[in-house]
């Protein structure tokens, strides 16, 4: 857990610190965990439900895709503790070399290093190609982001026309 070395005040009613201690009381937490856990999710729970999404039977690049697009969108500080704390149990060897090719590659965008654990992570034996038409593969070779194709995941770019 981070040291706190920092306080913050704000100022309110005498009903309304009534209100968010009868709130914080409901939810189990202190009053300075409630109102923080309300400023400020959790945001490695969105991670882990776009990994649910992986998991979960959907599109595979659909859940790719929001998976991304949720970790672009964080700061750095967030994107960091995010994926320090990934929980990836029950993922088949392809939803877990995608999710960590994901991150990998948010990570190379962003100038940070990749957490140790995509690293002890093996590449697939055998290349996953998104498009079955085998007339599409050096297309996908060409186009996939350099994270993936380390991973042996040969996907469409965010960017690619043919998408």
């Amino acid at each position: 857990m981070e040291t706190k070395t920092g306080q913050l005040q704000i100022r309110v009613s005498p009903a309304e610190k009534a209100a968010l201690k009868r709130l914080a009381a409901e939810s189990g937490l202190s009053l300075s965990a409630f109102v923080l856990e309300r400023a400020l999710p959790r945001v490695h729970e969105g991670v882990s439900a776009r990994i649910r999404d992986l998991k979960g039977g959907k599109d595979l690049r659909k859940a790719l895709s929001d998976l991304v697009l949720y970790l672009s969108l964080l700061g750095v500080e967030e994107f960091e503790a995010a994926v320090a704390g990934t929980h990836l149990e029950g993922l088949t060897d392809l939803q877990l070399n995608c999710a960590a090719a994901a991150i990998e590659q948010e990570c190379w965008r962003r100038g940070v290093s990749a957490p140790a654990w995509t690293g002890a992570l093996p590449a697939l034996e055998q290349p996953y190609f998104a498009w079955g038409l085998r007339s599409l593969r050096p297309h996908l070779m060409r186009v996939t982001p350099a994270a993936f194709k380390r991973r042996n995941v040969y996907i469409p770019s965010r960017d690619d026309p043919r998408r």
